[in-house]
């Protein structure tokens, strides 16, 4: 399964770990960045969750398989 870092905009608290289960959460000043192994349709979900959450998508990195 592939492992995914994903950027979004603005700090997102505590929790986000609970929102977001599975995913690491590193919350930064400006820049929340969530990461794990997702498939293609975790993937699906949870941008849609994101889209519902109103969160702005800064980028979606693939890691490379290694």
């Amino acid at each position: 399964m592939p492992t995914y870092e994903i950027s979004v905009a603005g700090s997102l608290g505590p929790a986000a770990g609970q929102t977001f289960t599975g995913l690491a959460v590193d919350p930064g000043p400006a820049v929340t960045v969530l990461s794990g192994d997702l498939d293609r349709r975790g993937l699906q979900v949870l941008l849609d969750r994101m889209h519902a959450m109103d969160l702005e998508l800064l980028a979606i990195r693939r890691e490379p398989r290694g």
